[in-house]
Parts: C-alpha cells; sequence; structure tokens
C-alpha cells in the first residue's frame, strides 16, 4: 500500500513541475517575440569652439531579440492643437550615424535635436520622451530629469 501511495505521489509531483516548467517555458517564447523598446529622455551638454549647448535629448535602447528601425523620436507635450507631439526633425546622434537609426539588439542611439525646439511655454507642456518605429509601433518613457527639467 505504502509503495502505491509514494509512486502516485512522485507521479503528481512531476506532473505539476512539468506543467510548470511548460508555463514559464511559454511566458519565455512569448516575451522573447515581443518588441520592447525602452526610451529616456536626457539632459544633453554639448560643447563647441564659442559655447555650451543644454538640451534635452532623447536615448534610444532596443530592448528586443531582434532589430528594430527608429525613424521618429521627440517629446509629448499636453498641447492637444498639435497632435501633442514634438519631433525632432533630422536629429544629431551621439555616434554621428545616419538617420532613421537601425538597432540591433541591446543597441542604443541617443538624438538631440539640431536647434533649440522648445520654447518656454512648450518647455512646460512636456509630458514624456516618445519614439516611433518604421513599423508603426510608439514607444514613449520618462525620467525624473525630465521632471525636474520641466518643473523649473
Amino acid at each position: 500500500m505504502l509503495d502505491i501511495i509514494t509512486k502516485n505521489h512522485i507521479t503528481l509531483f512531476l506532473a505539476v513541475v512539468g506543467s510548470a516548467l511548460g508555463v514559464i517555458n511559454l511566458w519565455h517564447q512569448l516575451k522573447k517575440d515581443k518588441l520592447r523598446v525602452k526610451v529616456i529622455p536626457i539632459f544633453v551638454v554639448s560643447y563647441t569652439a564659442q559655447n555650451k549647448i543644454k538640451q534635452l535629448g532623447v536615448e534610444v535602447i532596443n530592448r528586443s531579440n531582434y532589430a528594430v528601425t527608429i525613424h521618429e523620436v521627440g517629446f509629448f507635450t499636453r498641447n492637444v492643437k498639435r497632435d501633442g507631439r514634438m519631433v525632432i526633425v533630422s536629429p544629431i546622434t551621439a555616434d554621428g550615424k545616419p538617420w532613421p537609426r537601425r538597432l540591433e539588439p541591446r543597441e542604443s542611439v541617443t538624438a538631440c535635436p539640431n536647434n533649440n525646439i522648445f520654447n518656454e511655454k512648450d518647455f512646460k507642456q512636456i509630458k514624456k520622451a516618445y519614439a516611433r518605429t518604421a513599423c508603426g509601433y510608439t514607444f514613449y518613457g520618462t525620467s525624473k530629469v525630465l521632471k525636474n527639467l520641466v518643473k523649473k
């Protein structure tokens, strides 16, 4: 009798472990196929021969397992009259490579406006940064830096 109970417990234990591993494997597979892009608004200081330029930039990190093309970055504001977007047209990248940008897995790019796109009224309305992919997905992000700069 004890042998039957032990065999049943072992079988039940192995069935539960197998089911749990199957669910974990499914979760990992779904996560692996998902497009994941992290967007971080950053404060950038660049130096020229004449002066020091302070501005907001956008860092985009591809956290997916496959390459993705980022074709638009900017800031999202509370201003609904203009779709709420402040697009950085022809951004300057930190590494000097051209735009739009193809990001391989775990690769990042930092994009800054090539001129001052902000006036004080628009600057105070910025809520978050965004990045749009060539396939139409839009990702948003915010940071403590952005929140502190907007408060000032």
